[in-house]
């Protein structure tokens, strides 16, 4: 008799989980919103994403240093030297964490969120070059910038 209980809560985890895949997918497609949390530069404002002003000064700023080929250590060397908060309100910045910042360049420049048809607000604009290929000093890997779609 244990057993067929235990089965049955089991199928309806199963069915639970399911279900909370099935309408993230749907929602996904509908505006891009998978939840988690938001790149640096965003906020979430009445269930809509828009730009955080001081974040994305902050997305601008990492940019224009790596358009100037500072590396990813040194970058986060300036940050830290001038008291810039982290994304998520640490005191430091580290190499990985610039890293993020670069590899979502695609998100910046207004690329499609997620499988919908909804864009990301724009951060980065033409004047700022893109990053290119991103060597990171953490793991030696070299890794290329999302692209922003067409």
């Amino acid at each position: 008799m244990l057993t067929i209980f235990a089965a049955l809560a089991q199928l309806e985890r199963d069915q639970i989980v399911k279900r909370t895949a099935d309408g993230r997918t749907a929602r996904g497609r509908k505006d891009g919103e998978l939840g988690g949390s938001l790149p640096l530069g965003y906020r979430r404002e009445g269930g809509v994403v828009k730009v955080d002003t001081a974040g994305a000064a902050i997305v601008r700023r990492i940019h224009s240093l790596r358009a100037a080929r500072y590396s990813l250590g040194s970058i986060a060397g300036v940050l830290n030297s001038e008291g810039v908060p982290t994304t998520h309100g640490g005191r430091c910045w580290y190499p990985s964490s610039v890293r993020e910042v670069l590899v979502n360049e695609g998100v910046y420049r207004g690329a499609r969120r997620g499988a919908s048809e909804t864009r990301w607000p724009i951060i980065l604009d033409q004047s700022i070059p893109s990053a290119g290929r991103i060597r990171s000093s953490v793991r030696g890997r070299t890794v290329r910038a999302m692209p922003a779609e067409e």
